[in-house]
C-alpha cells in the first residue's frame, strides 16, 4: 500500500536529519588530503573554510534572496505539498497556503500578412499560395476565450 505523497515525503525526514552530521567539524593537528584550515583554525573535511552551521546560514541567505523562502520552507513545502514561507509568516500572513493552480490554457496560432493598411493577423491561413509574413503562437487561458452563441 503506497503512502499519500505528503506522508511518503515525511518518511524521508529521518534520513535527512541523520545527514546533518555529515558536515561535522573535527580538531586535528595535521591536515589530510583535501582539508583546509578554516578561519577559526578548525580543519574542515570538504575544504570549506566555514563550519557546517556557517555554510547552512550562507546557503539559507542565498535561498531567501533568490526564492523568498528559507531552506526549511522548501523542505516543509515539499513534505506538505503546500506553499510555505517564513517571510510571509513574519508579515502576519499564513505560513502555509495551498499551491496556486495554473489556469488551463490552449495554444492559439495567428497567421499574419502584410497589406496596404499594415499587418493583419487571422486565426487560419488565407486560402491560396499566399505565404504569411509571420506566425504567432501563444497560450491563452480558457477563461479568456469568448464562448460562441
Amino acid at each position: 500500500m503506497a503512502l499519500p505523497p505528503p506522508l511518503s515525503r515525511l518518511a524521508l525526514l529521518p534520513v535527512l536529519l541523520l545527514l546533518t552530521g555529515c558536515g561535522a567539524v573535527r580538531w586535528t593537528g595535521e591536515k589530510a588530503a583535501g582539508e583546509v584550515n578554516g578561519l577559526n583554525g578548525v580543519t574542515h573535511a570538504l575544504g570549506s573554510p566555514f563550519s557546517a552551521g556557517q555554510t547552512f546560514l550562507i546557503l539559507d541567505g542565498v535561498s531567501v534572496i533568490n526564492t523568498g523562502k528559507t531552506i526549511d520552507d522548501h523542505l516543509v513545502s515539499w513534505i506538505s505539498g503546500q506553499d510555505c514561507s517564513t517571510i510571509r509568516a513574519m508579515k502576519g500572513e499564513d505560513y502555509c497556503r495551498p499551491n496556486p493552480t495554473k489556469p488551463i490554457t490552449v495554444t492559439r496560432i495567428s497567421y499574419c500578412y502584410h497589406d496596404l493598411a499594415g499587418t493583419t493577423c487571422y486565426t487560419q491561413p488565407l486560402p491560396g499560395n499566399t505565404q504569411p509574413t509571420g506566425i504567432e503562437v501563444y497560450q491563452v487561458p480558457v477563461a479568456a476565450i469568448p464562448s460562441s452563441p
